[in-house]
């Protein structure tokens, strides 16, 4: 008798949900329009073509002991005493998914709920504020105490099929776990975050929402936190910078002169001349006098000996005590036997 019930009940709940037909007044099964049931997906804010979770839950009726039935945009889905979620995949961007769920209790109660779902995409873009060597090919990482850019692209479409701009929509930033209500409302699709303290990585959080569309999308993502660093390059007279190699442990050269310069990376800088950058070099454990160019040292074996020396240089930016690096390794002149190394 309950499977034949509950039939009835999709059936009848059904035509009332999706066609607005009237029922007779004497019908035995009419849904009870109270908001007991309450809807929610995992992820919260389903994006396109994305596997989506559904699930059901009550605080007024026992839904463990409910036949329940799942419909999408008036199809039914899925049914089942019991029946407490579902998955699908939802559709493109700016497509709509109606989820209608009816319940009916063992004692003939009908009660039922919708949820309409529209997938939305964020991409998001971020950058660091900080200096690398012009040829790098990777991706420039802040440092505890630099400047980080971060862009959110929306991608929301209404029901006329209209890319809304971002002047219609209000984003949510929260830095760290807190609301940066200061940088957050209409139209604040971007915003720059200075990092202070000595963590791996950010957490950032973006809800973008457009009100009047009932559009809605989150994302939370994490920017790594580097160490700074600084590199040594071989810098040619005929080919300049030789970037494809830094000097490791060890390295050699057997022409009379040669200049070797210091690149720091991950540091809020304008470059690596920077007032703001101190750098301090050591040759055979001696401190050398600096030129204008503060992070090259010119090596002269003007007499054609053979050796090694020792060379340390340690760079300091005096705006962050952070952002600080160091670097040193063994230089063999006048012998091929030592090479360069990363």
């Amino acid at each position: 008798m309950l499977a034949l019930r509950t039939t009835q009940a999709y059936t009848l709940a059904a035509v009332i949900l999706f066609t607005g037909l009237a029922l007779p007044a004497h019908a035995q099964i009419f849904p009870n329009f109270q908001n007991t049931l309450t809807l929610s997906t995992s992820p919260r804010t389903p994006g396109p073509q994305e596997e989506v979770l559904v699930s059901v839950q009550s605080f007024s009726i026992n839904i463990d002991t409910a036949a329940i039935a799942w419909f999408i945009n008036g199809s039914l889905i899925q049914e089942g005493v019991g029946n407490k979620s579902f998955r699908f995949t939802t559709g493109r961007i700016g497509s709509t998914s109606k989820i209608d769920i009816v319940a009916e209790t063992p004692d003939g109660t009908v009660h039922n709920e919708t949820l309409t779902i529209r997938p939305t995409e964020v991409s998001i873009i971020w950058q660091a504020q900080s200096e690398t060597h012009p040829f790098y090919l990777g991706k420039t990482l802040p440092a505890i105490g630099g400047e980080l850019r971060i862009q959110a692209l929306p991608e929301f479409v209404n029901d006329s099929g209209r890319k809304l701009g971002k002047g219609e929509l209000v984003y949510t930033w929260r830095v760290d776990g807190k609301l940066d209500q200061a940088r957050s409302g209409n139209g604040r699709d971007s915003i720059t975050v200075t990092q202070r303290k000595p963590v791996r990585s950010l957490p950032i959080e973006i809800t973008v929402e457009s009100p009047a569309n009932l559009l809605s999308k989150t994302e939370r993502f994490f920017v790594p936190i580097a160490d700074p660093l600084v590199f040594v390059y071989e810098n040619s007279p005929l080919l300049g910078p030789l970037f494809n190699k830094a000097a490791g442990n060890s390295y050699s050269f057997t022409e009379q002169e040669t200049d070797l310069t210091a690149y720091p990376f991950y540091m809020s800088l304008s470059n690596r001349n920077d007032k703001h950058i101190v750098y301090s070099w050591e040759v055979g454990g001696e401190k050398v006098t600096l030129g204008d160019d503060r992070s090259s040292i010119t090596l002269n074996n003007a007499g054609g000996s053979s050796g090694a020396v020792n060379i340390s240089v340690e760079v300091n930016n005096l705006r962050d005590i952070f952002q600080r690096a160091s670097s040193a390794f063994s230089v063999a002149f006048g012998t091929r036997e030592s090479g360069f190394g990363f």
